[in-house]
C-alpha cells in the first residue's frame, strides 16, 4: 500500500494502481470544463481531491504550507489523479473487513494497521465512480449546522485505536465527545 495524508487523514491506496506520484504547484494544473487536469506527457488527467471524495474535512488546497501532490492510479482503464496533502511512503499490509460501524463510510476498501494506527484503504472504483458524478463537481461541503445543543452518547473501549476511530465518527454524525487523556489503573 501507498499511505497518503488527505484531510489530515492517514489513507492506503493499493499500490498495483499507482502508475506514479509526485508533487505539483498551482501552475501544473488546468481548467478543462469544471474539473482540473494535471498534464502527464501530452495527455490530461482528471484531477480528484482525494479527502473532499472520502468526505474529510480539511480537503488539500494548492498554496498550502504543506507539500501538495497527485497520486497517479490507473482504474480499468483509465487514470485519475488524486490529489493529498502528503505522500508519505509504502508499506505492507493486511487489509480486514470494515465493521458494522465503518460499513458505510464512503469509498474504503477495509482497513489496515500501520504501526499503531488504523488506516482506511481506499476503494479506487467508488472514487472513480464518485468523482464522475455530479456531486463531485460542486464546490467543497460545508460542514452540516449543529444545533447548540448536542446530543451526548457514552462509549466504553479500552483499545485507544477502536476508541478514536468512534470518537472521530461520532463527531461527524454531530454527537459530542469528550475522552479522557488516561484511563485510570486498579
Amino acid at each position: 500500500m501507498l499511505t497518503a495524508r488527505a484531510g489530515g487523514e492517514l489513507v492506503a491506496i493499493p499500490l498495483d494502481a499507482v502508475v506514479s506520484a509526485q508533487t505539483v504547484e498551482p501552475g501544473d494544473l488546468e481548467r478543462v470544463a469544471t474539473a482540473l487536469a494535471f498534464g502527464v506527457g501530452s495527455a490530461l488527467i482528471q484531477v480528484v481531491d482525494l479527502a473532499q471524495v472520502l468526505g474529510l474535512s480539511g480537503g488539500t488546497s494548492l498554496g498550502d504550507d504543506q507539500n501538495t501532490a497527485v497520486v497517479i492510479v490507473r482504474v480499468g482503464g483509465s487514470e485519475l489523479a488524486l490529489m493529498v496533502q502528503q505522500v508519505l511512503g509504502r508499506h505492507e499490509v493486511v487489509i480486514k473487513a470494515l465493521g458494522a460501524l465503518l460499513a458505510a463510510a464512503p469509498c474504503t476498501a477495509g482497513a489496515a494497521l500501520i504501526g499503531e494506527r488504523m488506516v482506511l484503504v481506499v476503494d479506487l472504483v467508488d472514487v472513480a465512480a464518485r468523482s464522475l458524478s455530479t456531486k463531485s463537481a460542486e464546490p467543497r461541503l460545508r460542514p452540516r449546522a449543529v444545533s447548540a445543543t448536542r446530543a451526548k452518547v457514552l462509549v466504553a473501549e479500552d483499545s485507544p485505536l477502536i476508541r478514536d476511530a468512534i470518537r472521530r465518527e461520532l463527531s461527524r454524525a454531530g454527537f459530542e465527545s469528550r475522552w479522557p487523556k488516561t484511563a485510570s489503573k486498579r
